[in-house]
């Protein structure tokens, strides 16, 4: 069995390279990782930074405030293979690109980064003619003021990639890329609520009269 070395992949359709990379080690200013394995089990670990580096790299770039883009992504996977058909699953955990300020039922917030959740599920088949990889990115956010206000903040994000290698040479493979994305805001304020139960309770007053009065119609006529 040979020993295969390889980089790290981000969170999104880069992992469909996971199951034929190998023999290589990867170390870069923005990359660091690398893949163990043998012709039948594989894994993976590492860590990789897309957001803008500058001149010096974006692993050396610690630029903090409104442009804060130090936004680092940590992988894991592990993978089976074989001639017939592959199957892996991966991880991502992802550092945004900007920070936040959360309160936690406080009156002075403290800045923080919103981290990605993103698992991964990639699988080859027909000798690796045909490979997809299935990335869904998941972010929540949830805070509470001081004053009981509640907030909540949810995105889904999917970046698929399927190919398919045909082995001519007037169309050498064929791409389906399907993307899809999703944000739900939820503000619950107290007030709103305070409000709510107040008509509740003239809702409930109003039901309660409505029946009494109907009672009393039904006894006259009794």
């Amino acid at each position: 069995a040979s020993a295969t070395i390889f980089g790290m992949y981000g969170p999104d359709s880069d992992w469909i390279f996971f199951l034929t990379d190998g023999n290589r080690f990867r170390a870069r200013a923005d990359q660091l990782g690398f893949t163990l394995g043998n012709d039948t089990i594989k894994g993976t670990f590492g860590f990789r930074n897309k957001g803008f580096g500058g001149q010096f790299g974006k692993m050396l770039n610690t630029t903090d405030g409104v442009n804060y883009n130090f936004n680092p992504t940590i992988s894991m996977g592990l993978g089976y293979t074989s001639s017939l058909i592959s199957v892996g699953v991966g991880y991502n955990a992802t550092i945004g690109s900007q920070r936040w300020t959360k309160y936690n039922g406080k009156a002075e917030g403290k800045k923080t980064e919103a981290v990605a959740h993103t698992p991964v599920l990639v699988l080859n088949a027909m000798d690796n003619a045909f490979r997809m990889a299935i990335p869904i990115q998941v972010v929540n956010l949830a805070d509470k003021r001081e004053n009981g206000d509640k907030s909540r903040f949810t995105a889904v994000s999917l970046d698929a990639q399927f190919r398919y290698y045909t082995g001519l040479d007037f169309l050498p493979q064929i791409r389906l890329y399907l993307r899809y994305g999703n944000i739900t805001v939820m503000k619950l304020l107290k007030e709103a609520r305070k409000i709510k139960a107040h008509l509740q309770k003239l809702l409930d007053l109003i039901l309660d009269y409505g029946l009494a009065q109907w009672l009393k119609k039904l006894r006259l006529i009794l």
